[in-house]
């Protein structure tokens, strides 16, 4: 009986290991603009976020959203004080998003106003969004999380 109790608890304690691990969440988000001189630091700023750490993307990429997308990021550890700050954005990640196909939203550098970049994975499933700065042109449910990122780029600086 007791051998039965042990591989229950163990079946349930690797249950909960592999459960934790598929939990993890990472963000990529940022703003990036075509009309600006190619890798010049003004032209992409994108950030890799997790629970842990914040990351700075340093290759400049302006980044792809549709497959094939062959981003080549080049991350590089950001200050637990950047980290602190820039955890918000797991925090109030917009779930209505979730519901949204990856793609375009709104028409991002269209008019040179460049564009907000998310790719957000959880659980193995990664989404990816391109979207339109411009309040008038994206749904309401948006507006502040846009917002919000523009502004935690630009305080990241």
């Amino acid at each position: 009986m007791k051998t039965i109790t042990l591989l229950i608890f163990a079946a349930a304690l690797s249950s909960l290991v592999a459960c934790q691990k598929d939990s993890t969440e990472e963000l990529i988000f940022g703003v990036a603009r075509a009309s600006c001189a190619a890798s010049s630091p003004e032209c992409s700023r994108l950030f890799r976020l997790t629970r842990e750490t914040l990351e700075e993307e340093v290759n400049d990429v302006y980044p792809e959203v549709l497959p094939p997308a062959s981003n080549d990021f080049s991350f590089v550890e950001r200050s637990s004080d950047d980290h602190r700050e820039a955890l918000v954005m797991l925090e109030r990640f917009p779930t209505l998003l979730l519901d949204q196909s990856s793609g375009t939203i709104g028409r991002p550098d269209a008019f040179d106003q460049g564009g907000c970049y998310i790719r957000y994975t959880r659980n193995g499933t990664t989404q990816t969004w391109w979207i339109d700065p411009n309040n008038a042109s994206i749904p309401a449910y948006l507006h502040t999380y846009i917002n919000l990122m523009q502004q935690k780029v630009e305080d990241l600086d």
